[in-house]
């Protein structure tokens, strides 16, 4: 009952600051057109931030694995265990954040950033652009150390802190903008970049200090807890997480890529005017899903297969609700266009609907038996079809623009290389369900 009670504690919390985040985004967009008022800087800042913040999802699985190893030490309250799974996971994102700064940093001086992000040596120096670039990646390098504290608040079961972690950071930019001044030339946004780095490393080293001197007080990480077999587990677990991560990371990434080279780069905007529409309604479902994990890993430990198969039903029944909830949305599709839009909505295209439900369907299903196979530790059949539905995605997209099929098609290749993986992984966790 306290395990239910805390997951559905979560997914509240989850949805409220999951409110606060839209509303700042909101605010942030008017806020930095105000502050930029040249809108190519505004475009070199977007632009920085986007390809520096790939380097987090880098960090070879390490905070999956140790989040589901790190459960199951504290169901059985094995503090040694605990202690050396912390540490070997620190020593690990310390060493990883060390070669990426070590590599960037030789390389950030002998690269020409105004040729890489477009941008004249009038508009932004040079020596000003690199300096930003430098301050930036310093602030991703802090973020993706201390960051891992995030893995450990989940193992704890407080998913909220994660969420409001963020959104913490991106308020503190918001306000930055808001109250600053104007950009009167190019050298205020090396400020930015400060007050930027700042905004992403402090909340998430306060919460490092505030869980491991209350919640965690006796597991500290140490260099003298560091097991080279707790090592070489969480990256065996991590590394099948990490390949779940680049194979969705091809998958989700490449729409853009190849709608804009196959059927021209103003598709792109009738792409994203559907797409976050139902991109947002399965994030939201998500949500729900990252409690669940937690809760599921800390039931299977303690073999409580009847609460994590009650769980696994009622998370079904919300994946069709949810589902009942995109068809509804579809429907009401072209008024919500209009009054978003107002004099420029698109022209809403029936075939185009129908595929992004469908892949939007597949992907809230999907979520659902993610959460309860990483929970159990059962992974594998995610790992493969997720690695095979990379390969395939692109040649099939190929395929059908050879054929002749519009640019919806790519929408809908996606939901096609997802499905397998939700009949696979549902017909596993029914298995282990009746072995049980």
């Amino acid at each position: 009952m306290n395990r239910g009670r805390r997951m559905i504690a979560n997914i509240l919390s989850a949805f409220f600051i999951k409110g606060g985040s839209v509303l700042v985004g909101v605010f942030t967009i008017p806020a930095y057109m105000r502050f930029f008022s040249n809108e190519s800087i505004l475009g070199v800042w977007y632009t920085l931030l986007s390809l520096f913040t790939w380097v987090l999802n880098f960090d070879l699985g390490i905070g999956n694995g140790m989040r589901n190893m790190l459960v199951r030490a504290m169901a059985f309250d094995d503090k040694k265990e605990m202690r050396e799974i912390v540490s070997s996971a620190y020593v690990g994102i310390g060493l990883l954040s060390g070669v990426f700064a070590l590599v960037a940093f030789l390389l950030i001086p002998s690269i020409n950033w105004n040729r890489i992000l477009n941008v004249s040596t009038a508009l932004i120096s040079d020596t000003v652009l690199q300096q930003c670039v430098s301050i930036v990646f310093l602030g991703i390098i802090f973020q993706f150390f201390f960051k891992l504290i995030t893995s450990v608040l989940n193992a704890l079961e407080r998913t909220a802190v994660t969420n409001l972690l963020p959104l913490i950071s991106n308020t503190i930019v918001l306000l930055y903008v808001s109250v600053s001044s104007p950009l009167q030339d190019a050298g205020g946004i090396r400020s930015l970049s400060w007050v930027y780095t700042l905004a992403v490393s402090i909340p998430y080293i306060l919460a490092t200090i505030i869980v491991f001197r209350k919640s965690l007080r006796h597991t500290l990480p140490s260099f003298r807890y560091f097991s080279s077999a707790a090592a070489k587990r969480i990256l065996s677990l991590g590394g099948q997480f990490f390949g779940i991560q680049l194979s969705l990371l091809v998958i989700s990434v490449t729409n853009e890529i190849l709608i804009s080279n196959l059927y021209g780069a103003a598709t792109v905007v009738t792409y994203q005017v559907y797409n976050k529409i139902f991109y947002t309604i399965a994030t939201l479902f998500s949500l729900i899903t990252n409690p669940v994990w937690s809760a599921v890993a800390s039931a299977y430990c303690q073999q409580r297969i009847a609460w994590i198969r009650r769980t696994y039903h009622r998370l079904l029944l919300l994946s069709g609700l949810a589902s009942l909830a995109l068809l509804l949305v579809g429907a009401a599709f072209p008024l919500i266009v209009r009054i978003w839009l107002g004099s420029e909505a698109i022209a809403v295209s029936g075939r185009v609907l129908a595929a992004f439900i469908f892949y939007s369907v597949v992907l809230i299903f999907s979520y659902a038996e993610s959460a309860i196979a990483n929970g159990m530790n059962r992974i594998r059949p995610q790992m493969i079809c997720y690695f095979i539905a990379a390969i395939a995605k692109i040649p099939l997209c190929l395929l059908l623009w050879r054929c002749g099929a519009s640019w919806e098609s790519i929408i809908a290749v996606n939901g096609l290389c997802l499905l397998p993986y939700v009949i696979c992984q549902h017909v596993r966790i029914v298995s282990d369900f009746r072995q049980a």
